[in-house]
């Protein structure tokens, strides 16, 4: 379909596609530990999806929630496509500053049964990486569990307690402080600590919202949301100055039906909604493309024209592909001169 929002392609897509398709073999992450956090539900699901489709070697589902983890790890289970990751559940808060020590220890030195044909969880409660229960079989005999991680998807996000006219004055401190400490600040507070034991050419998604980047008036219940998702978009171009040995992005996972979504009192019978499936199948081509030792070969140009910007899973990647050498310097940047295409908001 024709783009609904001002776009860099003129094809604009609603649900998963072939060249997108996480089975493709050519969009592999076979060998790869992905950490993807509020993953018990949504898109942070469908995402833990993608990647074990891909044949992600580990995949870290981290979230608030158990059951809704466990969930996760169960659909997963049940993929024809997976029987070769390993899954560990890490259940926290991505606020808590404290257990991020936890899964730096984790990917750096895996406890020994991680290294047998098991997945793990590790509960809110555990002091150490000791306590933690290995459960249900998956991943192939004999497989291990590779230090180091590749992929970090930073997905995890709240608009705050819900209100019934909610603005930005209004809001308590509290609220507008789990706001930014949420959906801003792990992005400074996870990259610093996970940064040292990436492995060879890492790449950081931080999920984000087109909400950052057009008019308010499309998004009125949600505002401090929004705010903070335009200021991780602008962290990320920061930090893409600052590490360009990572590739970042902020990725726009499209308008999906999710709780945050209901909360926010949005209407889906007004707004262009999209799969979950979408976004999944869009990280999943993007880590191929930019990731490990793709970003070595003919696919340099590509991570250096994406890298440290503000992308759709919307926007075909066949076209946007095509357009690598072409990308002007600034575009998609949340900048004055980020998104000169010329086309007129339609909402």
């Amino acid at each position: 379909m024709e783009p609904a929002f001002p776009a860099p392609v003129p094809t604009w897509h609603n649900d998963i596609y072939p060249a997108i398709d996480p089975t493709n073999p050519a969009l592999s992450q076979a060998g790869k530990t992905v950490i993807i956090t509020g993953a018990g539900t949504g898109i942070g699901r469908a995402t833990a999806l993608a990647f074990a489709a891909a044949k992600a070697k580990h995949i870290i589902l981290l979230g608030r929630t158990m059951s809704t983890l466990k969930e996760t790890l169960s659909l997963i289970r049940g993929a024809p496509n997976a029987s070769s990751t390993k899954v560990t559940i890490f259940q926290a808060s991505v606020t808590d500053a404290s257990r991020i020590n936890d899964l730096v220890a984790l990917c750096t030195k895996p406890p020994p049964l991680l290294s047998n044909n098991m997945d793990a969880i590790f509960q809110e409660e555990s002091n150490n990486l000791r306590e933690f229960r290995a459960e249900e079989v998956g991943g192939e005999n004999g497989s291990e569990v590779a230090t180091g991680w590749d992929v970090l998807i930073l997905n995890a996000a709240t608009a705050g307690t819900p209100q019934t006219e909610p603005t930005a004055l209004s809001t308590s401190i509290a609220s507008i402080h789990e706001i930014f400490a949420t959906n801003t600040f792990p992005l400074l507070t996870f990259s610093a600590a996970l940064l040292p034991c990436a492995n060879v050419n890492p790449v950081v998604f931080n999920v984000t919202s087109l909400g950052a980047v057009v008019p308010a008036r499309l998004s009125p219940r949600i505002g401090l949301y929004v705010a903070s998702k335009a200021a991780a978009a602008k962290l990320i171009e920061v930090l893409a100055l600052e590490n360009p040995q990572v590739f970042w992005a902020s990725v726009h996972p499209g308008v999906v039906k999710t709780k945050l979504f209901e909360n926010a009192g949005l209407d889906a019978e007004v707004l262009p909604m999209d799969g979950a499936e979408l976004a999944g199948g869009f990280m999943v081509w993007l880590a191929a493309k930019t990731g490990g030792f793709a970003a070595d070969g003919r696919e340099f140009g590509l991570k250096r024209d994406l890298t440290g910007r503000f992308l759709c899973s919307n926007w075909d990647v066949e076209e946007l592909e095509a357009r690598s050498g072409k990308i002007g310097r600034d575009e998609n940047t949340v900048t004055l001169a980020g998104f000169p295409y010329g086309q007129v908001m339609k909402l």
